[in-house]
């Protein structure tokens, strides 16, 4: 699914929810800069799938962009599977390639 950024308002000053609704609109700006540029969809196609709930199957979210790989094949034992993509970091699961830089980073 893909939805713009919400908050949960609560009882504040008028000050805070001015600067609430601005850190809102800048994540906003900031995702559909990174949507754009992951799926190369023109801005106007993002910003209106950001304005309301888009629902998509795994197939439908790979074709427009917004999920890398769907995954077909039922291996069984997912995390000793040969086939995996992801890998377990401590209790975190993460994808074999952020996996290595983390580790060079760490070096």
């Amino acid at each position: 699914m893909i939805h713009q950024p919400a908050s949960s308002f609560y009882e504040a000053q008028t000050g805070e929810f001015v600067l609430e609704a601005e850190e809102l609109l800048k994540l906003r700006e900031t995702l559909t800069r990174v949507y754009v540029q992951r799926t190369g969809n023109p801005l106007w196609v993002v910003s209106e799938d950001m304005e309301r709930d888009v629902f998509m199957s795994a197939t439908e979210a790979q074709a427009h962009g917004i999920v890398d790989l769907v995954s077909v094949e039922n291996t069984g034992d997912f995390a000793h599977s040969k086939k995996a993509l992801l890998v377990q970091f401590g209790r975190t699961w993460v994808s074999k390639t952020r996996c290595r830089r983390f580790k060079s980073y760490r070096a």
